[in-house]
């Protein structure tokens, strides 16, 4: 089991103004730390994976404060529960590698890739994986619209922004804020329902070919500021994870996350927000778990300079 004592270098950032402080816990997909190592499982893929008690040990020493959570290959729930910040559904979990391979309707009702079966494990295993984490109450992010609380926004919701405010200000819905969701263009998906074609012409009114604005994008986190709760810091299409690490201030990415903090910070000094650093693992990054580690800390280092940036 973990330790409940804090990490050494855990700082969280405070963004203080006129007295009032913000809080913010930092967090990492596991996804995204996921690396090649040994562990006592047989069962391919997973037993060439490192075992996640130790990915989630090294991350919080990095200084992170914990990860967000989906069902991957012997994941044991009560190991890692006490740095575990956020929950989500598996990825598109098949029960194998051939129905990947063959590109068979996962658990998010989409064609499978290869990717899926790699980190999922099969339904069955994943759906106890989500039940055992619903049960010890860790928070959970949600992608449809009724299935819970806290609920991710992105291209595939089927109501309008309008309504989504009016679910808000009922008190019955929080959002979580993905960065890359928010510039996905309309050439991104397809919209073959109308109420995700409402969902989209309601955040963005620009003609279906053409790339939102970063005003519009401001514009966006602005109408939804006050019900933010957490935010997916994941680069956009054309940023690569090191680029946001390495010069975030220079990146849309760190543009967009320290309007989104300055804003949040201006409408609610005393909110509590979690920022989740989700990025695409990588092949080289997989099979080598130095340069995994490095990544994971140059980004947390580019979040938290973002935050400070945020304050003036």
């Amino acid at each position: 089991m973990l330790s409940d004592s804090p990490p050494r270098s855990k700082l969280p950032t405070k963004v203080e103004q006129g007295g009032s402080t913000m809080k913010i816990k930092y967090g990492i997909s596991i996804v995204s730390a996921l690396r090649v190592g040994v562990r006592r499982s047989l069962r391919p893929p997973g037993c060439f994976f490192a075992s996640v008690e130790k990915i989630v040990r090294e991350l919080v020493a990095l200084g992170y404060d914990g990860v967000q959570m989906i069902p991957v290959w012997d994941l044991d729930v009560q190991k890692v529960l006490n740095r575990t910040l956020l929950s989500q559904g598996p990825w598109n979990a098949v029960p194998g590698p051939l129905p990947a391979l063959r590109h068979e309707i996962g658990t998010l009702g989409v064609p499978s890739q290869l990717q899926d079966w790699i980190v999922s494990p099969p339904p069955a295993e994943c759906q106890r994986l989500v039940d055992e984490m619903n049960r010890a109450g860790i928070r959970r992010i949600h992608h449809d619209l009724g299935e819970g609380e806290l609920v991710e926004l992105h291209p595939g919701l089927d109501k309008t922004v309008p309504k989504i405010i009016e679910l808000c200000q009922a008190g019955s819905l929080r959002l979580v804020l993905d960065l890359r969701h928010l510039r996905r263009s309309y050439g991104d998906f397809e919209l073959e329902e109308e109420g995700k074609r409402e969902f989209r012409q309601s955040l963005y009114p620009s003609p279906l070919w053409s790339e939102p604005t970063m005003t519009e994008w401001q514009s966006v986190i602005d109408r939804l500021a006050p019900w933010i709760d957490v935010i997916h810091v994941q680069p956009g299409d054309n940023e690569t994870p090191e680029e946001f690490a390495t010069n975030p201030l220079e990146t849309e990415t760190g543009q967009l996350l320290r309007y989104a903090l300055q804003r949040i910070e201006t409408l609610d000094p005393g909110r509590e927000l979690v920022l989740i650093a989700e990025y695409h693992p990588g092949v080289r990054r997989i099979l080598n778990p130095r340069a995994s580690r490095r990544l994971a800390g140059d980004y947390l280092t580019a979040m938290k300079l973002i935050a400070k940036e945020a304050e003036r």
